[in-house]
């Protein structure tokens, strides 16, 4: 068995580099005289404003994922395709492998602390955690990720303290198209999708169903792993008229997951999880006039956790095991409606407002929490002023308004400055805030919310189809809620705000090179955290890869990812690891391309946690080596 203590940082720089020269040289030179350039299109983010607006305009740190790049390197879940891709962003899980609960950390900061919203509409609060649905939903039907890091909480509300993770349904377009893709591999691994997309006059759609059964990497110290999902998705539009549109989108699936009962080799009888979900939108797009356009979104969603999980049975007289194991049942129940008004005014060629008002409603009910209900209503208003040709400034005001615990006021400003046409400066600050949940504002009539101040710089530069950036970022938040026990008089557990300041902060490198002689793209991304709000984090994480089209037919790549030590719950220390994963597909005719990719092409032995102080038995261990192959049919 390997050992990742023989990776060194410095070892696996050497590998990505030579891995992304080996990649090069697969392209001969006759090749490359024929290659055709690489289209490079401005990209657009839609989640630093609410309205779509050229990337190179907004002065936030927002990155952009392609959902189509991200398929084609043979990623297939949310978690996957965003993990350590973005410098400042780990989307993981301590849990266990696929399926099993999911964990972010943006720019430092834990779970709790960042938003995931789908569609436009929030899919979790403070109380609600959308851990389950980023450890289970699928890459199928979304055109892209947006990552919004840094407080945001002036736009997007409660638990935008580390930012914001919005994923986007693809809208139908162009003459109907169909498609199957079959895909098997390591581990048992199957899955299997239909999806269909297209336009027809005034009505586009976007569907698609995905089936996924895996067993995951078990070993004879613990088995019981499984996941499978049954999932679907959907987006329908109709144009109206020129100036306005109305459409609809859902997403849900039925999840069932096994979860190994780490430490208790005796019983070695795996949880039994099921999650069940649906998100939907229903949204109205309307140009009033020239400069107004206002959008209107209703939301809802619902959420079902059950886990069934066994505890050995004790003596009540010698508290001496009896050898028996008893069932313990857990469930969650989680409803939530939304609307939200958003409308953007360009007042002129320098100045635009963009301002809008939400409602969300959430009713939640646990097997130790009774039925209980929040209500949150909020506004905000942005401006951006276009001073010169070379400086943008932007600033937000928020009010959000909840009424279990009272309101919060948060704003966010910030500066783009070209310093020539290559060389560009940002700079952002503001706050936000988490909300406590409905367990911790119980019978703690004086709690309040966790609350941050967020900074950052940074410098982009841009040479030819190179574009590199650094960032400096600061997150200090204080009023941190923590758990101070348990009231025997009030039968409720009691949280308060601490005082204090705790920093997350650190520095963000991203590199990335179109090289149309070799028709490739190379990118490489580095994170260094000074400090964090929690032990799993590590010091650093580094990531680099390529993509090349090798000719008209055959495509590959490779992506690598190094991760530093980390300390699992505070307890046991996690060595770092190296992971390298190499992609290719092939177009084998005009309606058939065959796929195939290997995971962990070094076999590294690395472990997620370890929440015990069983060894190897009690820790969560990664995925090793596999090896996948997919067909898919287009018609």
């Amino acid at each position: 068995m390997k050992n990742t203590k023989s990776h060194s940082p410095n070892a696996g720089v050497k590998v990505v580099a030579g891995l992304l020269v080996a990649s090069q040289v697969t392209s001969s030179a006759e090749e490359q005289k024929e290659a055709k350039s690489v289209e490079t299109l401005e990209p657009t983010t839609v989640v630093a404003t609410k309205f779509e607006k050229n990337l190179n305009d907004v002065s936030n740190s927002v990155a952009v994922l392609d959902v189509a790049e991200l398929l084609a390197e043979g990623k297939s879940s949310v978690q996957d395709a965003i993990a350590y891709r973005t410098p400042g962003v780990i989307a993981t899980s301590t849990a266990g492998q696929r399926g099993q609960a999911g964990s972010l950390f943006v720019r430092g900061t834990t779970t709790n602390k960042s938003q995931l919203r789908l569609d436009g509409v929030r899919i979790s609060d403070s109380t609600s955690s959308y851990a389950n649905f980023l450890g289970s939903t699928e890459l199928y039907g979304l055109s892209n990720i947006e990552v919004f890091k840094g407080a945001s909480s002036a736009v997007y509300g409660g638990g935008a303290i580390g930012g914001v993770v919005s994923l986007s349904t693809a809208k139908g377009e162009g003459t109907p198209t169909h498609s199957a893709t079959a895909e098997y591999g390591s581990y048992n691994s199957w899955l299997g999708n239909l999806s269909s997309q297209g336009q027809v006059g005034d009505f586009s759609y976007n569907l698609g169903l995905t089936a996924e059964d895996t067993q995951n990497d078990s070993d004879a110290l613990v088995n019981g792993n499984d996941f499978t999902q049954l999932s679907y998705f959907g987006r329908f539009d109709y144009t109206i008229d020129k100036h306005a549109s109305w459409g609809m989108t859902l997403r849900g699936g039925d999840a069932d997951s096994e979860y190994p009962q780490r430490g208790n080799p005796v019983a070695n009888i795996p949880q039994k999880n099921q999650y069940d979900y649906f998100f939907g939108t229903l949204f109205y797009e309307n140009q009033i006039i020239e400069a107004w356009n206002s959008r209107v979104t209703l939301g809802y969603s619902k959420e079902d956790f059950d886990s069934d999980s066994y505890y050995a049975e004790v003596d009540s007289t010698s508290f001496l095991p009896t050898g028996n194991y008893l069932e313990s049942e857990f469930g969650s129940h989680t409803d939530r409606y939304s609307i939200y008004w958003d409308n953007a005014y360009v007042w002129s060629q320098d100045h635009t407002t963009i301002v809008g008002t939400y409602f969300e409603n959430a009713a939640y009910e646990t097997s130790y929490q009774n039925a209980a209900d929040r209500d949150t209503f909020g506004v905000y208003l942005n401006h951006s002023w276009q001073v010169v040709e070379a400086l943008q400034l932007n600033g937000t005001l928020g009010w959000d308004d909840h009424d279990d615990f009272g309101d919060e006021f948060t704003w966010n400003a910030g500066a783009l400055y070209a310093v020539t046409d290559s060389t560009m400066l940002k700079a952002n600050a503001g706050t936000a805030f988490r909300a406590p949940t409905l367990g911790e504002v119980d019978g703690n009539a004086k709690i309040g919310p966790e609350s941050s101040f967020n900074w950052d710089f940074g410098v982009e530069q841009t040479l030819g189809t190179t574009i590199a950036s650094v960032t400096w970022f600061e997150n200090d938040v204080e009023d941190l809620i923590a758990y101070q026990g348990f009231d025997a008089t009030t039968g409720k557990f009691v949280y308060d705000n601490t005082s204090g300041k705790t920093k997350a902060n650190g520095l963000e490198f991203a590199v990335e090179s179109h090289i149309e002689e070799i028709r490739s793209l190379v990118f490489a991304s580095y994170t260094y955290y000074q400090n964090t709000l929690a032990t799993e984090i590590p010091k650093q994480t580094a990531s680099a890869g390529m993509q090349t089209k090798v000719n008209d037919a055959i495509a590959a790549g490779l992506v690598a990812t190094w991760v530093d030590q980390r300390q699992s719950a505070g307890r046991a220390d996690l060595d770092h690891y190296f992971l390298v994963n190499i992609y290719s597909h092939y177009q084998l005719t005009e309606n058939m391309k065959l796929h195939a990719r290997v995971e962990n092409l070094l076999d590294d032995d690395y472990r997620l946690s370890d929440f015990t102080s069983y060894g190897e038995l009690g820790s969560v261990k990664g995925r090793g080596r596999g090896f996948y192959g997919a067909v898919t049919i287009t018609y």
